[in-house]
């Protein structure tokens, strides 16, 4: 009887996700593709007025999605809220920016004033959804927990290939269905901008870009030289140091006492994981990568 519940729970659960997806996707969409295809005031305006009626009641699901998994899953709810703590406080945040970009923006008849709640809206909607993607992307994948479900991991953890193919899904998504809405509330220039976004050539060629670039991508050995490192002189009586993209942007990430305490722990904890490797590599190491290995590395994974 347990397990039966259980499940019938669990597609509740998941059906609550997948109507709030369906039914907030589109204004999450029309606010993502605001500064791209609203081109004048009126055409804005519009856009807002597509989404206007429906946000805050498409919201309710979001509310019962995270009140069945409390009710039913509440261990799962407090892993979740707790290792997902920093990304749902700031989707948290971005929806209530969004409310307050749809209710203020009118309040004054000001270019300026209406430009900076149009920012507040796109950042509002692009922000949620590229986060919705990360976080669902990740809790399909795995987050490391424990038995006793304490969260071994990093913010910077969740931010990996997986997760930011989820977010580019998520999103690429939302934007198309708000293109679809938005071709059926809107007519003339608009609705073809709309109707042309929306194209399923146009997506798939945007599929080919996404694909081309993560099983192609240019690994000369000028742009391994470039982004992972390389000797550098200053000038001629200047020391002979490292330079590189990646190079630099770890000995930052390894500039903090506590994000490297944090890395050693994960690393003696999980060695035999991907927890246990720096995913950006070690400034100490990056150096005794050979352009060779680079390549044998891509062409095997």
């Amino acid at each position: 009887m347990l397990e039966t519940l259980q499940v019938i729970w669990f597609i509740l659960w998941a059906l609550l996700w997948a109507v709030y997806f369906v039914l907030d996707g589109f204004d999450l969409g029309l606010g993502s593709l605001l500064p791209f295809i609203g081109s004048n005031e009126e055409e804005r305006r519009i856009m807002y007025n597509a989404a206007g009626p429906f946000w805050d009641g498409n919201e309710v699901w979001l509310i019962s999605a995270g009140g069945v998994t409390f009710a039913a899953f509440p261990k799962v709810y407090a892993v979740m809220f707790s290792a997902l703590y920093a990304p749902l406080l700031i989707l948290l945040f971005a929806l209530i920016f969004r409310a307050v970009s749809f209710e203020f923006r009118g309040k004054v008849e000001s270019g300026v004033w209406r430009g900076f709640w149009d920012l507040v809206h796109f950042l509002s909607n692009l922000v949620p959804s590229l986060l919705l993607g990360v976080t669902f992307a990740n809790l399909f994948m795995g987050i490391p927990i424990d038995g006793e479900g304490v969260f071994h991991g990093t913010l910077m953890g969740l931010v990996n290939g997986y997760g930011i193919a989820g977010a580019i899904f998520f999103l690429v998504m939302f934007m198309l269905h708000g293109s679809l809405w938005l071709a059926i509330k809107s007519q003339g220039e608009l609705q073809t901008r709309a109707v042309a976004s929306a194209n399923l050539q146009d997506f798939y060629n945007l599929i080919d870009v996404y694909i081309d670039a993560v099983f192609h991508p240019r690994i000369s050995e000028d742009i391994f030289r470039q982004e992972g490192w390389s000797y550098h002189l200053e000038s001629e009586d200047g020391p002979l140091t490292y330079n590189g993209v990646v190079y630099n942007e770890m000995k930052g990430a390894y500039s903090s006492p506590e994000d490297v305490l944090d890395r050693e722990i994960l690393n003696a904890l999980y060695p035999d994981t991907p927890y246990g490797f720096e995913s950006g590599g070690d400034p100490q190491c990056i150096p005794d990568l050979k352009y060779e290995d680079f390549l044998a590395f891509h062409g095997k994974y």
